[in-house]
């Protein structure tokens, strides 16, 4: 996935030998001296800001004071969590290494070492990272579209055989330099296989997610509306209420939306495109070969940038992950507020001492309301809470949308 970082191993491998570096490419090395220093501090710190954000994610999901992880989604939160974290404690510190490494220490064997492990790894990691997420995003278009079927279907078990696939064909692709075969090959191979499909396939994802939660949406206010044509004056003075809902909740699943596919692209297309014309364009004069250099670290700058931020991206926005790791911080001593009482939430007794702890209702529940709206709407029959149960159901497609 990270161009830049490859073309630089395969540049600096060429000066290994002191005999083939040219009087040329060393000029060009050194007079992005400058830039190599402030690209590898940058993505020093995107290490550790990745290292520390999934590394704690990974301790709030093991420990799981409240239980409320134990779910398919979040195998795949695991999974994501732990090729992120790897990139970060990984594949991060080797291309600052890499980066940052005087003249002098680029003809070491240990400058090739480093240079070679960190180029096998980022195949690894980022291509498992990019591939979990693609499988999240579809598991959460599967679970607004057809949350009955989802649910049937979709288990722990299926799931982490799912990302263990994954991460064997991660394994299995960062290996083939390994194999014989051409590295050239290799980068060609994960831009068409890897690259190209997985934001083609990602946006399409995010565009089936964005319609299916608007039919949802379509569907139960037509329920809404033969509720208040069937219903009693009661029904017609919450409905003013269940439309601001509504609309406030569409809002914030588009927002969402735009927002995580804004961040991929903005991530993942400039080295894209930089990708694509590196393989179909060869620089010739010392000015282009600096420019395209120098496009390569700050694409490779901002494509860093998605591992370093898919944990708050996707969870640590979520307050059941902020308290979850909190209750593990505070060994247990923490007192949740009561949430809003249309979230699908009840009150229980917490472990050890904690008061005023939420926890989720059953999905059967939650299965409850939907079943309701949908055989209101066949029969013209509903009761006094349908407004808030259809409220509800909105509701839940929304969670479901976002982890």
């Amino acid at each position: 996935m990270d161009a830049s970082f490859a073309m630089l191993v395969a540049s600096n491998e060429s000066q290994t030998t002191a005999s083939n570096e040219t009087a040329s490419t060393t000029t060009l090395i050194e007079s992005l001296g400058p830039v190599y220093l402030n690209s590898g501090i940058f993505i020093a710190v995107l290490s550790i800001v990745a290292t520390f954000g999934n590394g704690l994610l990974l301790l709030a999901i093991w420990k799981d004071p409240y239980r409320t992880f134990r779910v398919p989604p979040t195998v795949l939160v695991t999974g994501l969590a732990v090729a992120d974290f790897l990139t970060g404690f990984l594949v991060g510190p080797a291309i600052a290494y890499v980066r940052i490494a005087p003249q002098s220490e680029r003809h070491t064997k240990r400058f090739t070492v480093v240079g070679k492990a960190g180029k096998t790894l980022s195949f690894l990691t980022m291509n498992a990272s990019y591939f979990v997420l693609l499988f999240l995003t579809w598991n959460q278009f599967a679970a607004v579209r057809f949350p009955h079927q989802h649910r049937n279907f979709i288990s722990n078990r299926k799931v982490t055989v799912c990302v263990v696939g994954i991460w064997l064909y991660a394994i299995s692709f960062s290996l083939l330099p390994f194999c014989g075969i051409d590295p050239e090959i290799v980068n060609k191979l994960d831009f068409y296989m890897h690259t190209t499909v997985f934001i083609v396939l990602l946006v399409i994802a995010y565009l089936c997610l964005f319609f299916a939660f608007q039919n949802q949406v379509h569907r139960i206010t037509l329920a809404t509306t033969q509720h208040s044509v069937h219903g009693a004056n009661h029904a017609r003075r919450q409905g003013l209420g269940f439309t601001r809902s509504r609309k406030r909740s569409e809002r914030q699943f588009t927002i969402l939306t735009l927002v995580l596919v804004s961040f991929i692209i903005i991530c993942t297309l400039p080295s894209l495109i930089l990708q694509l014309l590196t393989i179909y364009w060869t620089p010739t004069s010392f000015e282009e070969k600096r420019s395209i250099l120098i496009a390569l670290e700050v694409c490779s700058d901002v494509l860093f940038l998605k591992f370093a931020l898919d944990p708050f991206i996707y969870c640590w926005r979520l307050a059941s992950y902020r308290k979850a790791l909190k209750s593990v911080l505070m060994f247990g001593r923490v007192s949740v507020v009561r949430e809003n009482p249309f979230s699908f939430t009840k009150t229980a007794q917490p472990r050890r001492g904690m008061a005023n702890c939420v926890m989720p209702l059953s999905s059967g529940r939650r299965e409850s309301y939907m079943m309701s709206i949908q055989q209101g709407s066949a029969t013209g029959r509903y009761d006094d809470q349908g407004e808030n149960e259809s409220h509800s159901a909105i509701i839940t497609s929304l969670r479901a949308a976002r982890l």
